[in-house]
């Protein structure tokens, strides 16, 4: 099978916006562009009249990634399936696609088996149907037990003298958030690489641009940022994206999170998106649904 291999970046956003199905925040080009790197990422676009699977080449890594890096999430293919094999040989290297869509994973493992030990299930995608809990914060406490319930609403009181602030399409407390959450985790952070810091500013600016960049901002009595959640709705899904808070105040990550599905519920968006987290993890505690989210490890 042939295929057209392309670099140019502007011939590759003609051909992303061509293929995208613009259906998910991710899918965007201003979104997944403002997760590149010039200095470091070389679009490589593979194409034919099959379809599209756009990647970017690594240079410090030498390896292959879907377009946008590791960041977006719930990715799908944008070629006719049944030519998975034919467009895997279309590069010479490794290749790591992270967060791909459960259903188009098992689609392809069942339509190639050879690829079933390439598929690993590392994290899960966590989320609310808003939409079915008719977007009560209600109806969502009684996903608890009475005892968990109760506690928990107790826990929450404690913070009733806080001031909690909707901030749209602004950056004024990005640095306040990149503090918090480098505070928190230390030289595990994201936040502790530069470079990360710099990607993740790009991208919320892009947002903010678009009046599509929301904040919920928690201040104490003397008005001080003591946390903030940064998300945004895209389509019927609000997308709970990153936050920082003062780990030294006890349950206040949790009151920010409260806030948070709040705020998303009153958006009336169907899905309240919290993106990946490992087997395990906090999101679970929260009663979020989850599906498995597969990596895809590949060398040619």
């Amino acid at each position: 099978m042939e295929f057209i291999i392309e670099t140019d970046i502007k011939k590759c956003e003609k051909l992303w916006n061509k293929y995208s199905t613009h259906s998910l925040i991710w899918e965007e080009w201003g979104v997944v562009f403002s997760l590149f790197s010039k200095s470091k990422e070389k679009p490589y676009f593979i194409h034919n009249d099959k379809g599209l699977l756009p990647l970017w080449y690594d240079t410090e890594e030498k390896t292959y990634y879907f377009f946008g890096g590791s960041y977006p999430e719930d990715k799908t293919f944008w070629f006719d399936i049944n030519y998975f094999d034919d467009f895997m040989s279309a590069f010479n290297g490794e290749i790591k696609l992270f967060y791909i869509n459960k259903k188009v994973a098992h689609e392809i493992i069942d339509n190639f088996p050879k690829y079933k030990d390439n598929f690993h299930n590392d994290e899960n995608h966590y989320f609310l149907n808003s939409k079915k809990l008719d977007h009560s914060i209600e109806n969502y406490l009684k996903m608890y037990n009475k005892k968990h319930r109760k506690n928990f609403l107790n826990d929450m009181k404690k913070f009733e003298s806080m001031t909690v602030e909707i901030r749209q399409s602004e950056m004024e407390y990005f640095n306040i958030f990149t503090k918090y959450n480098a505070d928190k985790f230390g030289d595990e952070s994201d936040f502790a690489e530069e470079e990360f810091s710099k990607i993740i500013k790009k991208f919320f600016t892009y947002l903010s641009g678009k009046k599509m960049l929301t904040a919920v901002v928690i201040k104490n009595e003397e008005k001080k940022v003591i946390a903030i959640e940064y998300g945004t709705l895209f389509k019927d899904v609000y997308y709970v994206i990153n936050g920082g808070y003062d780990h030294k105040i006890k349950n206040l990550g949790k009151y920010l999170m409260f806030e948070q599905i709040k705020y998303a519920m009153s958006t009336k968006a169907s899905i309240i998106d919290f993106l990946s987290g490992s087997p395990g993890c906090w999101k679970e505690l929260w009663k979020f649904e989850c599906e498995p989210y597969y990596d895809f490890r590949f060398k040619n």
